[in-house]
């Protein structure tokens, strides 16, 4: 049984801890990897519990808002009144936004990031899995603004407890203080933002990859 969700629920209580998770997952597509982390550190139980989470959601959606729902979500996704400013966006979206085939780009990069995260998770302890997926979610986000930075938080604050070395640890920083957000905001240097973003995630990849050469042994009690 993994400790974190012990902690939220109660022993035994995995399954219902994370269905209770994909309910609060308003933003979802932030959350698009952490699929990738339950596969790949064997989790089931955590996955059983958002797999039925969203199943609940995805039915109460054509309960409710009837079948064209997903056509009229799309509209709101792209519907300039809540995007006013894509290139401020602070993934790929916003960074090859206006230029020449930028879909292919963020789809090329989208698919970067899915391949780092899932090698990446697997070599992780949940924390520094949790730190990967969260950096990588915001990155190929489709709408993402600088108040969404604020799954920075909990990404920076593991990678500063636990994988500290001179290049995370600057990074952290730099993401968990304004200064950067106001040069974003300015829109000076937009692309700067999703720049260090990138830099991040690849460093803390790059220092799991070294910490754990080979996937992580998960205890049978976790990956339960």
């Amino acid at each position: 049984m993994d400790r974190t969700c012990g902690l939220v629920g109660g022993e035994g209580k995995t399954v219902l801890v994370w269905c209770r998770f994909f309910f609060v997952c308003l933003k979802f597509h932030l959350f698009l990897w952490l699929p990738l982390l339950l596969v790949g550190q064997r989790r089931w139980r955590m996955l059983a519990g958002l797999s039925v989470g969203g199943l609940s959601l995805l039915v109460l959606s054509f309960v409710v808002a009837g079948g064209r729902w997903p056509l009229d979500y799309y509209a709101v996704l792209t519907d300039s009144k809540i995007s006013p400013a894509p290139d401020l966006m602070i993934n790929f979206h916003g960074l090859f936004y206006g230029l020449p085939g930028s879909f292919a780009l963020e789809i090329a990069c989208g698919a970067a990031v899915a391949v780092a995260t899932f090698w990446g998770v697997r070599r992780a302890s949940l924390l520094e899995g949790l730190a990967i997926v969260l950096t990588g979610g915001l990155l190929t986000s489709y709408h993402g603004y600088t108040g969404d930075c604020l799954l920075l938080l909990p990404a920076g604050l593991v990678v500063t407890a636990t994988m500290t070395n001179r290049w995370t640890v600057p990074l952290a920083t730099l993401l968990l203080t304004p200064p950067l957000y106001l040069v974003l905001l300015s829109g000076v240097s937009p692309w700067m933002t999703p720049l260090v973003i990138i830099l991040f995630f690849c460093s803390i990849v790059m220092l799991v990859a070294r910490r754990h050469p080979s996937s992580f042994t998960f205890p049978q009690s976790e990956a339960a």
